[in-house]
Parts: C-alpha cells; structure tokens; sequence
C-alpha cells in the first residue's frame, strides 16, 4: 500500500539532533551538522564520513530508544568509530558485545574525567 507509516511514537529527541524528514516508508532522518543520522525503526545507522559528534548523537539516540545497553552491526572499523565516540563523549553506554564492552570499560578507565561541577558553579 502507498501509506505512510505512522512513526509519532518511535520519534526520538534529543538536543544537537534536528529531526529532519520522515520518508514514505516511515524512515526518520535526523540531522547534525551537515551529517544525517537515519532510523528505519530497527536501528540508527549513520555514514562512514559522519563526524565524531554525529557518532556521539547516534549512541545518544540509540541508547534513549534502546536503553543503556546496545548491540553493534556493522563492520570493524564502524565498531571501533563507537567505541571512541563512546569514550570521547563520556557516555554511559555498554556494549553487548563481549570485548567492545571490555576495551570500553578500559578506555573509559583511562581517559580523564571531566571535572565535577560545583554548587557555586551551578548558581
């Protein structure tokens, strides 16, 4: 049939991520910055010349629509550009995958954390 599906409820938001299109076929096109992020419904998928911070958004959505814990498809080196955006953007993301979620854990360990905000800071 020619309908288009109804995806109001599967819509996801979050700040940096513009929503940008819906497709007949109920595609949501999210964008940042000039990258694109699509979500069929199923997954967040974004291209192999997406930004580090388009990588960030996609792990951010994935995880508001998903929950905290995420399962990898795609290739190796798609694989690791999560596991460093993952660390880059201090997010508390797992991996189900057995030893992406090890390496992240120690990358987690050593990279510096940001600094803690203050009351006064917050005033």
């Amino acid at each position: 049939s020619g309908e288009s599906q109804d995806t109001s409820s599967s819509i996801v938001t979050m700040p940096g991520a513009k929503l940008d299109a819906i497709t007949k076929q109920g595609i949501i096109i999210y964008s940042v910055g000039t990258d694109a992020i699509r979500d069929d419904g199923h997954a967040f998928r974004v291209s192999r010349a997406a930004s580090e911070d388009t990588d960030v958004m996609a792990l951010k959505l994935a995880m508001q629509r998903y929950g905290r814990k995420l399962r990898l498809h795609g290739d190796r080196d798609f694989q690791e550009r999560m596991l460093a955006a993952a660390v880059k953007g201090n997010i508390y993301v797992s991996f189900a995958d057995p030893e992406l979620e090890s390496r992240r854990r120690q990358m987690m360990r050593n990279t510096p954390k940001k600094s803690k905000v203050t009351t006064q800071e917050r005033i």
